[in-house]
């Protein structure tokens, strides 16, 4: 089965998630080609990270031919009426001209559908991507069309993405709460499937032998923005500096916020209890993990939700200290697996960021790792998508 998938762009740091997902699907059979709307702003990480999935098709080119030039033109014709019909309908002035900029990018990956003809074409973000999917259900309605809505696809809420689940074969989305979110933005809810955001637990090599070399230690992965929670987590760390308490928080992560939260650490006298850690590779963060006790992410930054490093930090038997975002209940069920707190409030953030030293105990670890698994693994995962797909394909032949 030969499926293209639409993505912003690819690989991303901050989207390990969606590299588990496409290797998952190559080693699954699929026939994978990865067609991207930008490209890559870094393009020494880009090289870095692609030298790990070397094995995946990324933005594969058609040459140059008098065929392949005439099918652009054709192409070209035929979206911009589409195009201009989308820009006059959509909500937001930002948005319509968003839309447009990615016109030339639309018609190249539309050229490359209509020559190779997939079987599926997954748009792995429901907004910008969307209008490639309404273009191909027009067009070429043989050709299943599969679409996610995440967290930032319904924030954005754009009116192609609605077009476009109208138009689509199968949608989907990561989270309950997100259901929701679907009815009161008026999108057709009975056809989402829930196919959660997925981790490869079977590949996770677990360090076993915990050193401690602090009676506290936490840690945060993160992109370092506002809204992810670093500030609040350092205001409530001076109070445990004050009384005396021996603990050292790592924080994994880059961004514009990095200078700001060095000179907090510096004005709340933290220097000797917090380090920034920068960018660290999956393997780096997984041995952090395994030597953390808790970890914490107190972000209400729109469109989080149920982000995988809090799967990976409950695989790695980390207590999680957590902010409250939609669809957070679906993962912190209980408080074996952590705590939801207000972020804001610092006397309660500091409480439990001193009552939480210890790792989750091994006698309750059990139970987390078979919920893990059950929700949350990648092979279920992968397995749902295609079983959808396959019984799509078979009805449009």
């Amino acid at each position: 089965m030969k499926v293209c998938a639409i993505t912003m762009q690819f690989p991303v740091q901050s989207e390990t998630f969606a590299i588990r997902d496409f290797i998952s699907w190559s080693e699954n059979g699929i026939d994978l080609s990865i067609l991207t709307l930008k490209q890559p702003k870094n393009k020494k990480i880009d090289k870095e990270l692609r030298a790990n999935i070397t094995n995946l098709n990324i933005n594969p080119s058609l040459g140059i031919s008098l065929a392949n030039i005439s099918i652009f033109f054709k192409v070209a014709l035929k979206l911009l009426p589409l195009t201009i019909k989308s820009l006059y309908r959509e909500h937001s002035l930002i948005e319509a001209i968003s839309i447009f900029y990615f016109f030339p990018r639309y018609i190249k990956i539309l050229t490359w559908i209509e020559i190779t003809n997939p079987n599926v074409l997954h748009l792995y973000w429901g907004h910008y991507p969307s209008l490639i999917g309404i273009y191909v259900k027009k067009y070429y309605p043989k050709i299943v069309v599969s679409i996610f809505l995440g967290a930032y696809d319904l924030y954005k809420n754009l009116i192609i993405s609605r077009k476009c689940v109208d138009l689509c074969d199968c949608a989907w989305t990561h989270s309950k709460a997100n259901f929701k979110i679907l009815e009161s933005n008026n999108f057709s809810s009975s056809k989402f499937q829930l196919n959660y955001r997925s981790i490869d637990f079977k590949k996770i090599k677990i360090q076993t032998n915990y050193q401690y070399s602090k009676p506290v230690d936490f840690l945060s992965v993160c992109r370092l923005v506002p809204n992810k929670g670093i500030k609040e987590t350092l205001k409530a760390m001076a109070f445990m500096a004050r009384e005396g308490l021996d603990f050292k928080y790592s924080v994994v992560g880059f961004g514009p916020e990095l200078d700001s939260l060095k000179r907090d650490v510096k004005k709340l006298s933290l220097s000797n209890h917090v380090e920034f850690l920068g960018y660290q590779n999956t393997e780096s963060v997984f041995n952090l993990m395994s030597n953390a006790n808790t970890f914490i992410q107190l972000s209400d930054k729109e469109g989080e939700c149920l982000p995988n490093s809090l799967k990976e930090a409950l695989w790695h038997r980390c207590y999680c200290i957590v902010a409250y975002s939609p669809g957070i209940n679906e993962l912190i069920i209980d408080e074996d697996f952590g705590k939801v707190i207000d972020k804001y409030n610092t006397n309660e953030v500091y409480n439990e960021l001193k009552k939480f030293n210890k790792k989750i105990p091994l006698l309750k670890y059990p139970k987390i790792e078979d919920y893990l698994l059950k929700n949350f693994d990648i092979n279920n995962s992968t397995k749902k998508y295609l079983e959808i797909w396959k019984n799509k394909v078979k009805l449009n032949d």
